[in-house]
């Protein structure tokens, strides 16, 4: 059992896998986000278990005292859901979008290494890229993704990388 005591909670439920941020990367989230301000949250064989107000949430306890993890100036919140991803573009890197699925496609094909888009692929410079866009997802708070892929090697980097989710 662990015991999370954090300066604010937002979004909580019995489902929920925890992510903590700092007043300065989310400034607006710290202010009106918060649920409860000081918050706790217990968590019980990897689970959320109950989250709120600390003089409440303490008394759930049990009679082992908790693992606790003090983080007084953190929002803790759920993580997030990213529910359309294309992992293995991660090494292409941020590209501007002119509006067509047409000049989308003919952009992959100019930074995709060699002939990987239309001929002979590499499974496993794909599964790179994955792996780092998973650490990437994982950095921001993701925690599960929905990932559109062409190989089973990018399906396991997203599982490796920490991330639930799916890959079809």
């Amino acid at each position: 059992v662990t015991l999370i005591r954090a300066g604010a909670i937002a979004g909580f439920d019995a489902a929920a896998t925890i992510v903590s941020t700092t007043p300065e990367a989310f400034p607006e989230a710290h202010r009106r986000a918060a649920t409860a301000r000081p918050a706790a949250i217990l968590v019980s064989a990897g689970r959320v278990a109950i989250a709120g107000e600390p003089n409440v949430i303490c008394g759930f306890a049990g009679d082992r005292p908790p693992r606790v993890i003090d983080l007084p100036d953190r929002l803790v919140m759920p993580g997030f859901i990213n529910a359309h991803a294309h992992l293995e573009l991660t090494s292409i890197g941020p590209q501007p979008y002119g509006g067509d699925f047409v000049g989308w496609v003919a952009m992959l094909r100019e930074h995709w290494p060699g002939e990987a888009f239309a001929k002979s692929p590499d499974p496993e410079w794909f599964a790179a890229a994955a792996a780092r866009g998973a650490e990437q997802s994982r950095a921001a708070g993701v925690q599960a993704i929905g990932d559109i892929t062409r190989f089973d090697a990018v399906a396991e980097a997203r599982r490796a990388g920490g991330l639930d989710g799916v890959s079809f």
